[in-house]
């Protein structure tokens, strides 16, 4: 026994956790630093964009680039396809729609067919849809419609699953519908006829 409590008595003592606390506790800031160090040095997300035919789609907010999804939630349109230009106020959409109309580069802007709202009585978010939407989703409206006006005289279809699928909704020559009953929220494509 002495034999065992002479070695015991001699050895150094074992560190206790308390002891290796601090320097664990600096390690970590260290490392935590470092990880918010390389995360704020990382550029910032690029806005969400879809691949179409006829190029990148993509939009804006008064000039800056927003994700794709947020377009269901203020006042937008696609004459500029495929760009999407939005805008704060509904009066600011209607300003714009009107100098594309008119401006020159006229002829080379879309025509419209229909304007889409995210409330009933032509309130919250809308947008000036002049293509075709397979997957509402692709630009924040998918199942989001709450009423409707359809403009220049040109008849189109929503439907209430992608890919033009689904019950239908038809509207036609400035059909305009403050609200849309069952089928409000439901859509999920649109296309011209």
């Amino acid at each position: 026994m002495a034999a065992t409590y002479a070695v015991w008595a001699n050895r150094a003592p074992r560190p206790s956790r308390s002891m290796h606390a601090p320097k664990t506790r600096h390690r970590i800031a260290l490392m935590a630093a470092a990880v918010l160090a390389i995360a704020a040095s990382a550029p910032a997300a690029a806005p969400a964009r879809a691949s179409t035919s006829a190029g990148t789609l993509s939009a804006d907010l008064d000039g800056r680039a927003i994700a794709l999804e947020q377009v269901g939630s203020v006042h937008c349109h696609d004459l500029d396809y495929p760009r999407i230009h939005c805008f704060t106020t509904e009066g600011d959409l209607q300003s714009a729609v009107a100098a594309a109309a008119s401006g020159p580069l006229a002829a080379t802007a879309s025509t419209a067919y229909v304007e889409i709202f995210e409330n009933t009585s032509y309130g919250g978010g809308a947008m000036v849809v002049s293509q075709d939407y397979s997957m509402l989703a692709t630009i924040g409206w998918n199942d989001r419609i709450s009423s409707f006006i359809a403009v220049n005289a040109v008849s189109g279809t929503f439907h209430t699953d992608w890919l033009y699928g689904g019950s239908t909704w038809s509207f036609c020559c400035n059909q305009a519908a403050s609200s849309i009953g069952a089928f409000n929220d439901t859509f999920s494509s649109v296309k011209r006829s």
